[in-house]
């Protein structure tokens, strides 16, 4: 369990750490491909909302629209010009015939726009022209209408009618514009009728009929789009003298990256593991889809490059091959092209995780005097360094590769590690044990060796804490007998006694003894005990289950797990700790299966 805690703890601190200027991440291996043993563990982030930093190949992924798209001339009107789309939460300021809405700006006779914040513009104003008004907003990331950030730019129709004219069938002047949505993302289809008097509005998925109405608004607005949403839409504008209709599509893509919602992002994937990029689109069921993948935006040629996917072998996944990955759409329905040669991008960026080259070390001291602890660690890009107390205790201001303490005192005594993060992973040294004495004083044993259980081929390690005036020396124990280094020992002379893969006849009392130039003391007795690995039984349980059984010491971790036969993976169906009694039931209430179960202990 504590080994356990040992690695689930730099993993959260190095997600902390993960939050920098920029947006940076790495995301889940696909496959397998990472054990997830190793430090190549990374973190998928969905960073800030999802809008962030700019419009990234979104040009037929959003749209605008105004609502209502109808005004009269002589009567005051108000409405609301909505950009939508999977990119809409970046923008941050907008502007009408370049000129920015920070302030009210004419949109037609007698009618201004100024930007309400957010992805919306409001319209007010009695108009004095009749006409059909088409007009342009361009969308920003950056306050202001500038900044040098990214763009997007959209078009739109207001239809003015005259006032009492006679009666007019509709006419639709402005017709929905067929788009593609991103999965997740938000789509919005919109249309403007003249006619008097003013039309009425009525969608329908597929053709009109009773049972595909879907809004009576001048808009439709799908929220979180799924695949099931692509398809025809039919908008009718109707009124006392007349109808009209258009028809509009709307494609649902899946598109490259991790995090397609969020702008400019950067997918930061480990080197030497293979990687799949996603890619689907779907529309019409008689489309016929086309994918071009393109590195750079040159097309891939050593690579299937037609499929819906893009498979990068763990050769081709190397720091040489970062940069922009894209799937080029083209869907057609009969004759009709639905997504015209869309292309959609994302950028990775390959590089290797932190390795440890040498940790920290540890020594012992006397109070008021001055240490430095110093890393070693490899790996692609900046480091960053993150200097952890006693396991738990972040220290703010050390985030370098070494660390100094100055005239410590006895609450200085304890251990000190590092976390080394980069955009690819993260590494947790081993600690360092830091002992502060006083002057002249015999050692004292501040934290004494604990008792083990294991079982026979696992390791265990005795730790013990001591303060006294420096430098300590130790020598451990079985029984009576002292060790050396070699074979299953390590550490006979360090505060640490690690014994590695050991067997049953290694069970016994283990001490230490701790010295200095003013005396020496020894520790408790720490019991190991080895037992030999359970035998698991089965035996029938009520209602047909299977109840299985084994014993085993206290206080281990374990993990039940399955598998159909025994050339498949085994599966973790739970993870449990021995009970004080020894005894691990475990019954299987999936009945009349043929399943195979085993006992495994981290």
């Amino acid at each position: 369990m504590k080994n356990r805690i040992a690695k689930m703890f730099p993993l959260l601190l190095a997600a902390l750490l993960q939050i920098m200027p920029l947006a940076r991440t790495a995301v889940v291996a696909t496959g397998g491909a990472l054990s997830p043993s190793g430090w190549a563990v990374v973190f998928r982030w969905v960073v800030g909302t999802v809008g962030l930093l700019g419009f990234d190949a979104i040009s037929s992924a959003s749209s605008i629209a105004i609502s209502p798209p109808n005004a009269i001339v002589g009567k005051p009107y108000v409405g609301t010009i909505t950009y939508s789309g999977g990119h809409a939460g970046a923008v941050s300021s907008m502007s009408l015939t370049n000129i920015c809405l920070g302030s009210e700006v004419e949109i037609a006779p007698g009618l201004t726009a100024i930007y309400n914040g957010g992805n919306t513009a409001t319209v007010s104003g009695t108009p004095t022209t009749a006409g059909n008004f088409s007009f342009t907003l361009k969308m920003f990331d950056a306050s202001g209408c500038g900044g040098g950030g990214n763009t997007d730019t959209r078009s739109a129709t207001l239809v003015v009618s005259a006032a009492g004219a006679g009666g007019t069938p509709p006419s639709i002047t402005a017709p929905p514009q067929s788009i593609t949505a991103q999965v997740g993302a938000d789509a919005l289809l919109s249309a403007g009728a003249s006619g008097n008097p003013t039309p009425n509005y009525y969608w329908y998925l597929g053709l009109p009929s009773a049972n595909s109405l879907i809004s009576t608004n001048s808009t439709v607005n799908l929220s979180n789009v799924q695949y099931a949403n692509a398809g025809l839409y039919t908008v009718v504008a109707s009124n006392a003298s007349g109808t009209a209709s258009a028809t509009a599509f709307l494609s649902v893509a899946l598109t490259p990256g991790s995090n397609q919602l969020a702008l400019n992002y950067t997918n930061y994937y480990p080197v030497g593991h293979a990687l799949t990029m996603y890619s689907l689109i779907t529309n019409a069921p008689a489309a016929s889809n086309v994918y071009k993948w393109q590195y750079n935006f040159v097309d891939i040629t050593p690579f299937s490059t037609t499929g819906e996917n893009l498979n990068l072998s763990a050769a081709q996944v190397a720091g040489a091959k970062s940069g922009t990955y894209s799937v080029v759409f083209n869907s057609v329905v009969g004759g009709n092209t639905i997504v015209n040669q869309q292309a959609y991008y994302a950028f990775w960026s390959f590089g290797s995780p932190p390795s440890m080259i040498t940790p920290p070390s540890g020594t012992n001291i006397a109070s008021g005097s001055s240490v430095t602890f110093n890393v070693s660690a490899g790996g692609s890009n900046t480091l960053y360094y993150q200097w952890v107390f006693n396991g738990t205790n972040a220290l703010p201001a050390q985030t370098n590769a070494s660390l100094t303490l100055n005239a410590v005192t006895a609450d200085a005594d304890g251990s000190y590690a590092v976390v080394v993060t980069n955009y690819w992973g993260a590494i947790t040294s081993a600690p360092a044990v830091l002992t502060v004495s006083s002057a002249g004083s015999a050692p004292v044993i501040t934290s004494q060796p604990a008792p083990r259980s294991i079982l026979v081929g696992q390791s265990a390690s005795f730790t013990v804490a001591a303060s006294g005036t420096p430098p300590l020396s130790y020598q451990w124990f079985k029984g009576s007998q002292s060790l050396i280094n070699g074979g299953i020992y390590l550490g006979v002379t360090s505060n640490v006694l690690t014994l590695t893969g050991a067997g049953l006849g290694d069970a016994g009392n283990y001490s230490v003894t701790v010295s200095n130039s003013s005396g020496a003391t020894n520790s408790n007795a720490a019991m190991l005990a080895v037992s030999a690995p359970p035998v698991l039984s089965i035996t029938p349980g009520l209602g047909g289950a299977l109840q299985l059984s084994a014993t085993a010491p206290p206080g281990l971790v374990y993990l039940t797990q399955t598998a159909t036969n025994l050339s498949s993976p085994w599966l973790s169906i739970g993870s449990n700790v021995v009970p004080v009694s020894g005894v691990i039931v475990f019954t299987n209430v999936l009945t009349n299966l043929s399943q195979f179960f085993r006992l495994a202990f981290p």
